[in-house]
Formats: C-alpha cells, sequence, structure tokens
C-alpha cells in the first residue's frame, strides 16, 4: 500500500511511505509518523497517523511559488478531504475531469487509484487534513439513503466518484473535530479510540451538511464572486473578536446587503454570522484554555467577553463543562 508525492521540482522535497496491509501495523493500536521537509522555496511538517482501516494525513507546508507534485496511490481509497488554508488541484487518470478544493471548503472522494499531479497555489500558510478510508471500512458509515446510492455503487464498480458535486463549507465544530484529532495527547489504544469517535461525528457532519444542501441547494446557485464575499465576511469577523461589527456594516464591508449577507453567508457556512462568529469563538477559547497558556479571564477578553462571569456561563452552554475545568 504505497503513497508516493515527489515534487515536481527535483530540488524541493519527495515523500513516500509503503503503509502495511490495511494500515495496520501488528501490535500496534495506533501508529504515528512525523516528517518534515525543506526547499529552497517551500518548507513543510506533516503527520501521519494510521490504524486498522484509516490513515490521517495533516499538512503545513509553506511555498513561496505554485507546488506541483507527482502523486501516487497504488490502493482503493475513499478520501475525506479538508482544506483549511489551501487551494489545491487534484488531476489523476482515474478521474474524467480534474477537480479543485479551495480554503475552508471538503469533499469526499472514492479513488480507485491515484496516478497523476497535485498543485498547491503559493500561499505563507498551506493546511489540508486527508483521511484514507478503506471502503470496506467506510461502508459501515455510509447512510442507507437514495441520496448516497450513486456514491456507494460507484465505489463497488471501482469509478472515481466525489460525494458532492459542488465542494462543501468546513463548518466550526468540524474545525474543533479535525483540531482535537491531529493534536491529541492521548497514546496508544486510548487516542485510537478517540480519532475513531471523533472521526464517526465528523462524517456525521459531514453527511447531515451534504443531504442539507441537497434539500436546499442555494449555494449552487451563487456566483463564485458572491462566494468569496462571504469568505471575505468570515475573515473579518473572525479577525474581530472582541469588536464584533453590526451586519449592516458587515455587509457595506464586503459588498453587498444586510439581506444578502444572511442569506448566502449561510448557504456557503452552514450557520448565520452570529452562530458561526459564536462556535468560533468558543472554539477558539477552548483552544486557548488547553494550551495553558493564558486564564479564564484572559481567554474572556480575548474572544469579547468583559464580563468573565458571562462568558463562563457561554463555555458551559457550549461545551457542557465549565472553563476552569477544562484547565484542571
Amino acid at each position: 500500500m504505497l503513497i508516493r508525492a515527489e515534487c515536481i521540482d527535483p530540488d524541493q522535497f519527495l515523500l513516500e511511505t509503503d503503509f502495511p496491509p490495511f494500515f495496520q501495523e501488528p501490535g500496534k493500536a495506533i501508529t504515528e509518523i512525523r516528517r518534515t521537509a525543506n526547499g529552497p522555496n517551500c518548507s513543510g511538517s506533516f503527520l501521519d497517523l494510521f490504524f486498522e482501516g484509516v490513515l490521517v494525513w495533516h499538512g503545513h507546508m509553506q511555498s513561496g511559488k505554485d507546488l506541483l507534485v507527482n502523486y501516487e496511490v497504488d490502493f482503493p481509497v475513499v478520501q475525506v478531504l479538508f482544506s483549511l488554508t489551501s487551494n489545491t488541484l487534484y488531476c489523476s487518470d482515474s478521474m474524467d475531469v480534474p477537480f479543485s478544493l479551495n480554503t475552508n471548503q471538503f469533499n469526499i472522494c472514492y479513488m480507485p487509484w491515484y496516478n497523476g499531479t497535485i498543485e498547491w497555489k503559493a500561499s505563507e500558510k498551506m493546511e489540508s487534513v486527508e483521511f484514507y478510508i478503506l471502503p470496506e471500512y467506510f461502508d459501515r458509515f455510509l447512510p442507507e439513503e437514495k441520496l448516497f446510492q450513486q456514491f456507494r455503487t460507484d465505489i463497488q464498480q471501482q469509478r472515481f466518484s466525489r460525494l458532492s458535486n459542488h465542494n462543501l463549507p468546513i463548518t466550526a465544530p468540524m474545525q474543533v473535530l479535525l483540531r482535537d484529532i491531529v493534536h491529541s495527547k492521548r497514546k496508544n489504544h486510548y487516542r485510537r479510540l478517540e480519532v475513531e469517535a471523533k472521526l464517526t461525528e465528523l462524517l456525521l457532519l459531514q453527511f447531515e451538511q451534504f443531504r442539507q444542501f441537497n434539500e436546499n441547494p442555494v449555494c449552487a446557485t451563487l456566483k463564485q464572486s458572491e462566494i468569496e464575499k462571504m469568505y471575505f465576511a468570515r475573515e473579518i469577523i473572525l479577525s474581530n473578536y472582541d469588536k464584533p461589527c453590526s451586519l449592516i456594516d458587515l455587509a457595506h464591508e464586503v459588498g453587498t446587503n444586510e439581506y444578502k449577507l444572511k442569506k448566502h453567508f449561510k448557504a456557503v457556512f452552514g450557520n448565520t454570522v452570529f452562530g458561526y462568529l459564536n462556535n468560533s469563538k468558543m472554539a477558539h477559547a477552548k483552544d486557548l484554555l488547553q494550551s495553558g497558556a493564558m486564564n479564564v479571564t484572559e481567554v474572556a477578553d480575548l474572544v469579547g467577553y468583559k464580563n468573565t462571569t458571562h462568558f463562563t456561563a457561554a463555555f458551559k452552554k457550549h461545551f457542557g463543562i465549565l472553563p476552569s475545568d477544562l484547565k484542571l
């Protein structure tokens, strides 16, 4: 079971791993491999985390120019792709046409094999999380509904397939789960249990969003310029936790009106502006508290709560625990 990534520019990097059958290393509940790569124009750090049926790949890269990589996967796999901060183009002879995945988007693909290229657009920060799930393991999670039948049939007939024709937005709860998976401090069997549990929840959120999208496919009718405005709005609210602006001001800043902002933002991100802001603030607060770098009062102030009591109540409502409990 080989995965090989070789940069077209020979001065950059080569990553190659021959995984054990079914991603199961004898005698280990879960295996972790960390690597770094450095070239004259790019650098990166990579995590491989795998256990029976599943490989988790997490990549951080920086590149001063577009990065074109020859990519090979010599076994059939379901790829759950999350582009956190990268614009990526996938092209393989197993596909009818190439497809792209941009910042804050995800999709689920079946690859009977991959023999082609992956291109990342130049950026100071490129981050992706990818799950390689063997079809027999993935099948237990795929809903039996008619909506998912074409994807199941394509897997059975070993045809390249995407679950959704349109990439879907990564929501704040998904971001929390992804961070928990790649940054877990647990070891051995306990880490595997955690990863399996959070992967199950992650797939649940993706399947629900796919169903919701098909029941109300507003996002499919949006122009690219309208979607870009929503990403701009998202950047603004995430950069101003302590000074959130009104919907009218936010709409004017991104070049739209309040009605379109509310409608389009929910279509792209699956949540209202203030719902998304609140989820993101809570997720950021949780990360800061778990890091131990700041106390509860400092975290509360950073995410826009001038009253620590109000922050504590909001945190408990969101996570079911007090922020002080998280630091213990």
